[in-house]
């Protein structure tokens, strides 16, 4: 009987170390899966941030390309001949010279 009862005690000990192995597994499991569905919130989050600064940078992208265009446009405005020509004349008072106005100087 003394071997009869040590077995059972024996076979309970082994059962009972056998669930609290299970348990922790388990437990230990679960944290995996939580910092795993974790880490996918937070890399979506930090995605979304980024498309999100990444359509502002287009954004502003698109604006300094018209801004550009606008720029081009208007140097070529204000640098055209016969603008310049204009100018001189007009607000300058200055003409073509004439032939007999025109002298070489040999240095």
């Amino acid at each position: 009987m003394l071997n009869a009862g040590y077995y059972q005690k024996t076979t309970l000990a082994i059962k009972n170390s056998f669930f609290n192995r299970d348990a922790i597994i388990i437990a230990l499991l679960l944290v995996v899966a939580f910092l795993s569905a974790f880490s996918v919130v937070v890399e979506k989050d930090t995605y979304r941030q980024r498309f999100i600064q990444s359509m502002k940078l287009n954004s502003e992208k698109i604006k300094l390309q018209t801004k550009w265009s606008q720029l081009i446009i208007e140097e070529s405005t204000w640098g055209s001949l016969a603008r310049v020509e204009r100018i001189a004349k007009q607000d300058l008072n200055m003409h073509v010279p004439k032939a007999s106005e025109i002298a070489i100087e040999d240095i």
